[in-house]
């Protein structure tokens, strides 16, 4: 039982030895300040960019929404939409995060507990990154999954150069997961500190 109860404990501190320390940043070119998050070796933004673009939507068009979820941007606009000293999140970099703990329940780490729809699985957001379920933008301009997926452009695109990395969380799933789309797809925007 002994033995037990020790793999259990060294399992658990496995999963919380990220660093976390909190800070904020403001964008100088629109004075918005933004929370952040140093999580394992990299600071992120804690909140989606929410710097208007060519490019780039407010969800359904409406600026309310964007005050809260952040814009969605094509994968053209959001490899320069980060200020100075700031560049859209890596594919490494989102390993990096996701390794952080088993990838089966880090997503439920990095979700807001408010905004998504029922049942929000494992949600509670110890980690601080405070992700929204900001939904998407089709190609075809439609708004569509609003509180129910997060999802965020990596900077890593594929060979033939149509489709590129994103990085995704789910109202109905605890987990990180990654896929391939379209380059015209409005996807949310992480800043990571050079």
């Amino acid at each position: 039982m002994k033995k037990f109860v020790l793999i259990l404990l060294a399992i658990m501190s496995s999963y919380v030895s990220y660093t976390q320390e909190i800070g904020s940043y403001t964008d100088p070119r629109d004075g918005k300040t933004y929370k952040t998050v140093k999580l394992g070796e990299h600071w992120w933004f804690a909140e989606n960019l929410n710097y208007k673009t060519d490019d780039s939507w407010a969800f359904s068009d409406d600026e309310n929404n964007a005050n809260i979820y952040g814009r969605l941007y094509t994968f053209e606009a959001a490899q320069k939409a980060c200020p100075s000293g700031w560049h859209l999140a890596k594919e490494v970099e989102w390993s990096s995060l996701s390794s952080l703990m088993d990838e089966k329940i880090i997503g439920g780490k990095l979700k807001a507990v408010e905004k998504w729809e029922k049942p929000n699985i494992g949600a509670d957001n110890s980690t601080k990154f405070n992700a929204l379920p900001s939904g998407y933008r089709t190609p075809d301009g439609q708004f569509v999954d609003l509180g129910k997926i997060a999802a965020f452009w990596s900077d890593t695109d594929d060979a033939n150069g149509n489709t590129a990395w994103r990085i995704y969380l789910l109202y109905d799933n605890s987990g990180i997961m990654r896929g391939m789309d379209l380059k015209k797809h409005g996807f949310s925007v992480r800043c990571v500190k050079d």
